[in-house]
């Protein structure tokens, strides 16, 4: 039966007849093409697993090998993609809403100077959306542009979630010469995103702690951070009212510390609706069982009512 326009049972096509009459013709052997050699080598494999499977583990015993199989296939995909794309999570799956566009969320970028009509991903991205993502050079990374980041609060050392949302403000360090771009200020040797650089707002980030806290030896993650010559990256949920990098008090930030170049993971390439649900779906489930559905990102919301039924089990 064809498969997404694939024949897994060797029945020949039309046009190999054709190939054959025109290399016959030249009196030349016929040679398949690259692509029909590839597919009679995957449908060769196929047959032989199957044959194995049918031998030697019969009944529930060959499903589950072929559940495990496939399974063995992805993570190979996976970690092969990864390989071809510079990155260590070439697949991403959208949790939450906040680059889900709604209303005119555009207004804060555009009340900035930004070009939200130039920016990728214009349309947003929804919740079980798959991003395919790809490990660009930082220096490459333009305002506008999507991008999935290493969550690091402003409180603590260590990093913590991947989060994906867009750039609107960078900072170039070169030893003393500073620049920004976006949504983002420098001066006095101070780093202000948009929320604090209001009259009499005094919070903002110093430079001098900037690279104190990425050249900490004592934190395995900074270990082989640049502090002379880096970017910083501040970032935008687009659904979101404020940035990331918002701080509402003294060492407490709206999501994350400013972005180290290192502690980018990757730029946003393309987005696959709705795929990432199958991910979503066990993720919940699963944590649904275990009564842990309240402490990830899934279909109810931490005060829904099945949460405070789910504190006691």
């Amino acid at each position: 039966m064809p498969i997404g326009g694939i024949s897994w049972e060797g029945e020949e096509k039309p046009g190999d007849e054709v190939e054959k009459s025109q290399a016959e013709k030249a009196g030349q052997p016929h040679k398949k093409a690259p692509h029909k050699r590839a597919i009679s080598y995957l449908q060769d494999k196929k047959e032989k697993v199957e044959k194995l499977k049918s031998k030697y583990m019969p009944g529930l015993i060959g499903e589950i090998f072929s559940f495990l199989f496939a399974l063995l296939l992805a993570y190979l995909f996976i970690q092969g993609l990864g390989y071809i794309l510079n990155t260590g999570s070439p697949l991403v799956v959208v949790e939450s809403e906040s680059m889900v566009h709604e209303g005119a969320w555009e207004t804060w970028h555009e009340g900035l100077g930004l070009a939200p009509e130039d920016y990728a991903f214009g349309g947003g991205m929804g919740i079980g959306d798959i991003i395919l993502v790809k490990g660009d050079d930082t220096d490459d990374i333009v305002v506008g542009d999507v991008i999935v980041y290493t969550k690091l609060e402003c409180d603590r050392l260590a990093g913590g979630e991947a989060i994906i949302h867009r750039v609107v403000g960078i900072v170039d360090v070169k030893g003393g010469i500073v620049e920004t771009s976006g949504a983002v200020s420098y001066e006095d040797g101070v780093v202000k995103t948009p929320c604090n650089s209001g009259a009499g707002d005094d919070l903002g980030y110093s430079l001098a702690e900037i690279k104190e806290r990425f050249s900490d030896p004592q934190v395995p993650l900074f270990r082989d951070f640049e502090t002379d010559d880096f970017r910083l990256f501040i970032t935008k949920g687009d659904n979101n009212k404020r940035e990331d990098q918002c701080l509402r008090a003294e060492d407490k930030c709206e999501i994350s510390y400013p972005v180290h170049e290192n502690m980018v993971i990757g730029r946003a390439k393309v987005d696959v609706p709705y795929l990432g649900y199958v991910k979503l779906g066990l993720v919940c489930g699963f944590n649904y069982l275990t009564g842990n559905a309240c402490d990830s990102r899934c279909w109810w919301g931490a005060n829904h009512p099945r949460c405070d039924a789910l504190n006691g089990w």
